[in-house]
Order: structure tokens, then C-alpha cells, then sequence
């Protein structure tokens, strides 16, 4: 099947056939063929094809297209156009039925003896022959009709090989009235959707929207509408007064003051003396002592209320008797 695929020649320009039964890819041998890929090229773009029949099947042979019901009978197709690379030699060839100037048809399979009586100007592409295939499998009647329609409701040419065919769709004519008519109504429609607003919405403050509904003007102009709530919304740094923070108190002082006091307890209970002011000024001094033997890394506990013991044990070794002093010298 390749080999056969390589010697033909190849294809410029492109239909799309929407079908009952899926879509249908045609490419056209518009240089093999010009007159016929012409022809067929009109009736796509005029819409000649449009909502028409698949009028006969012929199972494993071919799938035939009934045309435009609008031609006529006597009506001649363009000349018949042969390529020797061309040939029916497989399934998807797209021909002209002789002597008609719109009716085609799909091969199912090798027609070798159609070869030279009817013109081959194009080949089914890509996964849409198997809608070709499925429309060959459907029921016929007894003249190979079938019994469900099979309908080709539109034609898309994806690629027009001819620049200068253009043909406008004759299902889709209007008239220049018509035209002007249809762009009024739809600019009248545009200016409506505009001049709507939306009277619903709440206003953020004064002044926010000078476009928005408003009250009443006074003229009664706005009766009946919903009124417009206004919403005035003050930041933190608007505030005038704000509270103030209170100072909290020095815990770690407090705390000082009781160990000062629960110090000088204990040192009038070890001297007995009541005026522990002396006393605790020589603690004081003690402490500070203590802090810098502690930064040089001397134990706290060596220099902690040393002196007073010192002293009070000094007092009670060597108790001064200045009466027995004095009447040895006497």
C-alpha cells in the first residue's frame, strides 16, 4: 500500500465533508485535475452540498453522493481528466460520476475498469476512512438505497488551492437592506447593555462614584429606587485618642528589696546589734566582692558574709579588760 501511495502525485487543497456519520477528509489533485477540483471547489463554497444524501451504496465497491438536487438532468460536467499516476488501484478514491456536473462518489475497494471513464480528483486521508467504511456496512433496499439516511449536512474547504474562486453562500444571502437593518439592531442592543447600571450596589463613601444612582434630585426622578447606603469605614490612624500603655513594674527591684531584707534579718540574729545599717552597708561591700571573685572563677560561697563572722568570732577570743590593765601598771 505504500509503494502505491508514493507514485501518486501530490495534492493541494483540502474539503471537509460533516456527516450523519462522522467527518470525511478529502484532499484534491487540483494540478491533475484542475477543471473538476474547480467544479466541486463552486458547489463547497455556494453551499450546494449542504443538507443533502448519500443516495446509494454498493457494498465493497463504492459510496455515491446524489449531487445538487438542483441540477438539472441535461446538465454536462466539465471534460474528463486523466492522470497515468492516478488510478482506481485502492479503497478512498474520490471521482466524478460520468456525465453528471455534481454527483460523486467513494471507492470501497479497486475499481480497475472505471479507470478513463470517470475523473479522479481527490482521495479520502487520515482515521475518516473508517466513516467511509462504516457508511459502505450500512442496510440498503432493493435499489441500493439506504434505509437510514445518510446525511451531509455541510462542507468546510480547508484549503482553496484557486485564489480567485470566492463564491458566497447562496443559503446565506442578505440583501444590502437587510445587512444595514441587522447591524443597527445589533448596535441599539450594544448601547442598551451599556446604559444598565446596577443600582443594587452599596457606595463606599461620598463621592465615590459620581456616575452611581444617588437620592432623591428633588425632581422625583429617582422615587421607587432601592436607596443608596453609604458606608464610611475609618482606618487605625484616624483614631484621635488612643489608650495608653501601662508601665509594668520593676519585678526584678521588688525582688531585690526582699533579699535585702531577709539579709539584714539574718545578720541581727547572728550579731545581735538592731541598727544593721552599718551592718548591711559592710554586706553591700561583701557582695560586691563576691561578684568580682566570681568573674576571675573564685567559689561565691568563700566570700559570702565572711567579715561579720570574722568578727563576731574575733570579739568572743580576745574580749577586751582594760581594768586589769590598768592596775598592772599601777
Amino acid at each position: 500500500m505504500s509503494q502505491i501511495y508514493s507514485t501518486e502525485p501530490v495534492t493541494e487543497g483540502k474539503v471537509l465533508l460533516h456527516t450523519s456519520l462522522g467527518d470525511i477528509d478529502i484532499e484534491l489533485w487540483s494540478k491533475q485535475a484542475p477543471k473538476t477540483c474547480r467544479n466541486f471547489l463552486s458547489l463547497c463554497l455556494s453551499g450546494s452540498l449542504d443538507d443533502t444524501r448519500f443516495d446509494r451504496v454498493l457494498k465493497d465497491f463504492l459510496v455515491q453522493h446524489q449531487g445538487n438536487p438542483e441540477d438539472d438532468a441535461s446538465s454536462v460536467g466539465p471534460k474528463p481528466e486523466y492522470h497515468p499516476r492516478i488510478r482506481f488501484n485502492h479503497r478512498g478514491q474520490v471521482a466524478m460520476v460520468k456525465g453528471s456536473a455534481s454527483k460523486f462518489f467513494i471507492t470501497l475497494d479497486t475499481a480497475d475498469h472505471l479507470y478513463q471513464k470517470c475523473t479522479i480528483f481527490g482521495k479520502v486521508t487520515g482515521p475518516t476512512m473508517f466513516n467511509v467504511l462504516r457508511m459502505g456496512n450500512i442496510a440498503t433496499d432493493d435499489n441500493e438505497c439506504p434505509e437510514h439516511p445518510v446525511t451531509l449536512t455541510s462542507v468546510e474547504v480547508l484549503s482553496n488551492p484557486f485564489e480567485d474562486l470566492v463564491i458566497v453562500h447562496t443559503n446565506n444571502r442578505h440583501t444590502l437592506a437587510e445587512e444595514a437593518a441587522a447591524a443597527a439592531a445589533a448596535k441599539s442592543q450594544v448601547v442598551a447593555r451599556k446604559s444598565i447600571k446596577n443600582t443594587g450596589m452599596l457606595s463606599f463613601g461620598p463621592g465615590a462614584d459620581s456616575s452611581s444612582d444617588s437620592d432623591d434630585d428633588g425632581n422625583g426622578s429617582n422615587r421607587g429606587k432601592p436607596p443608596v447606603l453609604a458606608i464610611l469605614v475609618k482606618s487605625s490612624h484616624d483614631v484621635d485618642e488612643r489608650p495608653k500603655k501601662r508601665r509594668k513594674k520593676n519585678k526584678d527591684k521588688r525582688h531585690r528589696n526582699k533579699e535585702r531584707v531577709a539579709r539584714d534579718e539574718v545578720l541581727v540574729a547572728r550579731t545581735g546589734v538592731e541598727d544593721v545599717e552599718g551592718v548591711a552597708a559592710t554586706q553591700d561591700a561583701t557582695t560586691e566582692v563576691v561578684a568580682t571573685t566570681e568573674a576571675e572563677g573564685v567559689e561565691a560561697e568563700v566570700a559570702s558574709s565572711s567579715l561579720a563572722d570574722r568578727l563576731g568570732r574575733f570579739k568572743k577570743m580576745n574580749p577586751l579588760d582594760l581594768e586589769d590593765d590598768e592596775e598592772d601598771d599601777y
